[in-house]
């Protein structure tokens, strides 16, 4: 709604406690967390949190590489936004820096003075758009809220703008939410959950289901499932079932409606009339359910039911608390009438430990302790008779322990966690127990190592091996493999190592274990890829790809598992030079995401894969095209590329444009980036940014003879990249790309010595690269090699320079790009030149020219051909003149008209004017259009 959401970003290299982080913000005693805690946090995992009563679209925080994010909806309360500035101060101590999605950056204590007026603002601008969809016919909007959606329509809108001024519309807005959020109401009534299904032929709707007996709040979906005598199915679409009981439904907004319980004869005519109404939903949706007919015979319905349904006062059921209520009630009776009655205690004990569990998903985690101490109460004196039930009672412990963690009491959940792990040591059943033992040990082993207890959390994990030794069990010790590269993160390799082995078995026994088999691998290529130990990452990727074509056949891939090893294997085989490989496997990315469904940004993302492998074949224009559809892929309801990301896309684009010799359009895609970047900002995504717009700059300076520009661009990015290096492979590599840049524009300036320290810098990265069988790309070597021989050359040593140029046509650019080769033997006319090889140096320059006139390439035909001007002067004649004629078809502003008039330039300084081709007309003779100038 203009934007969806904002983000807030802090540093967090490593997961915060979510606990102590609520804990700290909680400052009303009123926060609630929609998922259950889990500790340590799950890198990449969303948790929501909000503010009962409060909020209206609450917060959600993410934690992912070295950042917590803290997202904000549109249409966020006051007290939501108040919520995130107060995560932001607790995560980052209260002093640290933040910066925001659109690069916007400010210290913890500047928050609200720079950013509290965003949350009006944003939430005019969604109030706004909200109003302009329903008034151009939009039947109804809803948007997600912390305990439910909220629906609003034509009829909601006439209510909040008929209810006061339209200055207040917003406010009256938000207000909605709330009650909406927070009815009272709604605790009379079972919320109906939302289903998802689907048809054999893919036809996906949602449904809710309706039986006798209950009050129902129910959501808005596509359709109801009836619960009939017969077990047979019976859908009714949403509309038809508001119509049928249009006198026993009330709306609590546009959509959502509580509907009063029917029970008896009142169930059984509703019944006999859904029957009639009835539907096949996916003949519905497809259109093929005359709706004339439908509609007329829904109204009948309605128009009977209304006459015959009978006021029902019976209590409903309720919900499940309610359910766990009376179960615990007539347990509790139970056990009065008969203490002996073992199997009633334990039935107790359990249905308190189920309500313990609901209670603390409801975040309410004083009743849920209450409930799971009455649990182990229960549990311990029927231990003392039963002894079977002490491993309910080791669990309930454990599970105790994991409520005092969440309410940042890691002492409690220590000692819980010990009274458990002393109980299934001495369980006779070994295997079920040990691992439970197992699992005990490490949180505990976490914890301990989270207070500081180094030597503490040693002796513990020593003991959990021991158990795991006990069963032989892989899935035991990868837990404990896994736990020390959590707290020692120097060894972190070695153990992800260790537990790959164990976790990649386990996966083969047992499907419900390839994610983590997954997860471990990718962390294991990652740092074999760090260290430049490129062999051994991608036997890494190669060994979780096999797991994964294992998934993939039987049907139970996730998207994020192709993509992270799909697109990390493509990245791998490119690094390798292995480029159709590359290709193909992201290539088979995307279609694989395109067959499930996979969100638009996870497309995005398979279309830039596949824009830099075809890139690495050579394949400019596909290149291109698959760029384009990186960045047409989405929508304002579901966005692909975004920010940042999005910018990345556009400078990349340039930087395909320039290799094709294109610089000119090249500029529609930079100034698209250039509308991303923050010039003030320190964030490193945004130096990330400008030092990429700089090094398209400085190319595209450099191809329209700008080489000036071209230097001071070049030592710009190299500036902003020197302070980004964090010893990553990458992003030592794009320097070093960067580097060769600046000393080619230094050589054109005649700065020998400035160009000299560039290559030598970026060479080191060259040749270490090289050495590991990581190969930077052939251009950069290329061009690495040119400059080195120049630099060789203008020292008076010919034959150096010769013999570099000879190894680079022998090796980086044997295959590479045709105007790269072209460059190459230029430099190599040169040397020949000035060892007095006039012959074999013309047969050089000759075959530079052929390599850059076909296709045509203005800008460098015309550099090289200036440069063998100032050599060969009158001899050239013949040949400038057949370049003119090539020329003579470019546009006043193309590349061919700026080439020429760059070559014009240097034959005037040899005293040669050969006159201007005539722009726009073409020369008899002259060499057909090429078509990449159009």
């Amino acid at each position: 709604m203009g934007a969806v959401s904002f983000s807030f970003y802090t540093t967090a290299y490593g997961p915060p406690h979510l606990a102590h982080l609520l804990a700290g913000a909680d400052d009303h005693a009123d926060l609630r967390l929609a998922e259950e805690l889990v500790d340590p946090w799950p890198e990449g995992f969303a948790f929501h949190v909000h503010r009962d009563q409060r909020s209206t679209r609450g917060v959600e925080l993410c934690w992912e590489s070295d950042r917590l994010q803290v997202r904000l909806l549109t249409l966020a309360s006051p007290e939501d936004w108040e919520l995130a500035f107060r995560f932001l101060e607790e995560a980052s101590g209260g002093q640290g820096r933040v910066w925001t999605e659109d690069g916007q950056e400010a210290q913890v204590p500047e928050l609200r003075e720079r950013f509290g007026a965003l949350c009006a603002q944003t939430n005019e601008g969604g109030a706004a758009f909200l109003v302009s969809r329903i008034e151009a016919g939009e039947a109804h909007l809803t948007l997600p809220g912390p305990v439910r959606s909220f629906c609003i329509g034509p009829r909601v809108l006439e209510e909040l703008t008929s209810a006061g001024p339209a200055a207040g519309l917003t406010g009256r807005l938000l207000e909605r939410i709330r009650e909406v959020q927070y009815s009272a109401e709604a605790e009379r009534y079972y919320s109906a959950s939302v289903l998802q299904a689907a048809s054999e032929g893919e036809v996906r709707f949602t449904l809710a289901a309706f039986g006798p007996g209950v009050r129902y709040l129910l959501p808005e979906v596509q359709f109801i499932a009836l619960v009939s005598e017969d077990d047979r199915e019976l859908f009714l679409d949403y509309d038809a079932l508001l119509l049928l009981l249009t006198g026993w439904c009330r709306y609590l907004d546009e959509r959502q409606v509580f509907v009063e319980a029917l029970e008896g004869e009142n169930w059984s005519v509703f019944l006999e009339w859904a029957r009639r109404c009835a539907v096949d939903p996916v003949a519905f949706l497809q259109g093929e359910v005359p709706l004339d007919e439908h509609t007329a015979r829904v109204q009948a319905g309605a128009l009977e039911l209304a006459a015959r349904l009978q006021p029902n006062l019976a209590p409903p059921p309720g919900a499940r608390r309610a359910e766990l209520d009376r179960t615990i009630q007539l347990l509790e009776s139970a056990r009065t009438r008969d203490a002996e009655d073992l199997d009633v205690w334990g039935d107790l004990a359990a249905a308190l430990g189920q309500r313990s569990r609901l209670l603390s998903s409801l975040d309410q985690p004083g009743a849920a302790v209450a409930d799971q101490e009455r649990a182990i109460r229960l549990l311990a004196k029927l231990a003392r008779r039963h002894p079977p039930a002490r491993a309910e009672l080791a669990l309930a412990y454990a599970r105790r322990s994991d409520l005092a963690a969440s309410q940042g009491q890691p002492r409690d959940a220590c000692a819980d966690l010990e009274r458990a792990a002393a109980i299934l040591v001495d369980l006779q059943e070994p295997r079920e127990a040990r691992l439970n033992l197992v699992a005990c040990r490490c949180r505990q082993a976490e914890l301990r190592a989270a207070l500081g207890e180094g030597s503490e959390a040693e002796a513990i994990l020593a003991a959990a091996a021991e158990a795991a030794e006990e069963i032989d069990e892989d899935a035991a010790r990868v837990r404990i493999l896994r736990t020390r590269a959590r707290i020692e993160p120097q060894l972190a390799q070695t153990y992800q190592a260790e537990a790959y082995e164990l976790a990649e078995a386990a996966a083969l026994r047992d499907p419900s274990e390839v994610e983590e088999a997954i997860e471990v691998a990718a962390d294991l290529w990652e740092g074999r890829l760090r260290r430049l130990e490129i062999s051994a990452a991608e036997a890494a990727n190669a060994r979780a790809l096999r797991l994964l074509e294992h998934e993939i056949r039987a049907g139970r891939a996730q998207p994020s598992w192709i993509s992270r090893v799909l697109s990390a294997r493509a990245a791998l085989l490119g690094a390798q030079l292995r480029h159709r490989e590359a290709l193909a496997a992201a290539e088979r990315s995307l279609a694989l995401l395109s067959e499930l469904d996979a969100p638009p940004l996870e497309l995005a993302r398979a279309w830039d894969a596949i824009a830099s492998a075809r890139e690495d074949t050579g394949d400019l224009d596909g290149s291109l095209c698959a760029y384009d559809e990186a960045l047409e892929c989405g929508d304002e309801a579901s966005p692909g590329l975004q920010g940042l990301e999005r910018a990345r896309g556009h400078v990349l684009r340039a930087t395909i444009q320039l290799e094709a010799g294109r610089p000119e359009r090249a500029e529609a895609d930079l100034a698209a980036a250039r509308r991303a970047l923050e010039p003030r900002s320190r964030l490193p995504s945004q130096r990330w940014l400008r030092a990429g717009i700089l090094h398209a700059e400085a190319r595209q300076a450099s191809l329209q003879g700008r080489f000036s520009d071209a230097r001071q661009a070049a030592s710009q990015a190299v500036a902003v990249l020197d302070l980004l290096q964090d010893g990553d492979p990458m992003s030592e590599g794009f320097l070093a790309v960067v580097q060769v840049v600046l000393a080619e524009a230094c050589l054109a300036c005649a700065a020998e010595d400035e160009a000299r320290a560039a290559i030598g810098s970026a060479q080191t990265v060259l040749d270490r690269h090289a050495a590991a069988g990581l190969r930077l790309g052939q251009p950069a070597q290329a061009a690495a090699a040119r400059v080195r021989a120049e630099l060789a050359r203008r020292a008076g040593q010919p034959s150096e320079g010769l013999a570099l140029v000879a190894d680079a046509l022998a090796g980086p650019a044997q295959s590479g790009p045709p105007h790269r080769r072209a460059f190459l033997f230029a430099s190599r006319g040169h040397a020949l030149w000035d060892l007095g090889e006039r012959e074999a140096a013309r047969q050089a320059y000759a075959e530079a020219r052929r390599l850059l006139s076909a296709p045509l390439r203005p800008c460098e035909l015309c550099e090289v051909v200036g440069e063998e001007v100032s050599r060969r002067g009158p001899e050239l004649v013949e040949e400038l003149r057949r370049l003119r004629s090539a020329l003579a078809e470019g546009e006043p502003g193309s590349a061919r008209a700026a080439a020429w008039a760059r070559l014009r330039e240097v034959l005037a300084g040899e005293g040669l004017d050969l006159g201007a081709p005539e722009f726009g007309s073409r020369d008899p003779g002259s060499p057909e259009r090429d078509s990449d100038e159009e």
